[in-house]
């Protein structure tokens, strides 16, 4: 009976290990914990950088300091991107403004040219 309820037991313990899904912290090695609260700090918008760093540092041949390494870089080729489309934003924000300028200026010339037109056809018509 006693053996019974040992199994039982046992069998219990065993299956709310199933359902969990995530292993105790004292059983997740402490590269897998780094790496998990590097992503949970980026998640939130914090930096992350410094515990990817510490990551890398322990533990150089961790699976788990190669994915943060990979992560990493690309973050970093994402922000640099991110500049160059915001440098090119601004480039074609300044773009445009000078066209309008020189639309507004081809307009006035335009304009001016029209004017010095008519004064030609009136000079003409005088004249004779």
């Amino acid at each position: 009976m006693n053996l019974r309820l040992l199994y039982c037991l046992c069998f219990i313990v065993l299956l709310s290990g199933c359902v969990s899904g995530t292993y105790p912290a004292f059983l997740t090695p402490p590269d897998q914990q780094l790496f998990v609260q590097g992503m949970e700090e980026m998640a939130e918008g914090r930096d992350y950088k410094a515990t990817f760093a510490k990551l890398q540092e322990s533990w150089p041949d961790s699976p788990w300091s190669r994915q943060a390494g990979e992560i990493s870089s690309l973050l970093e080729r994402v922000e640099k991107q991110q500049k160059i489309i915001d440098q090119l934003r601004r480039n074609r924000d300044a773009e445009r403004k000078k066209n309008r300028a020189l639309r507004r200026r081809i307009e006035k010339l335009e304009s001016e040219r029209e004017k010095l037109r008519q004064l030609l056809i009136d000079l003409e018509k005088r004249g004779r």
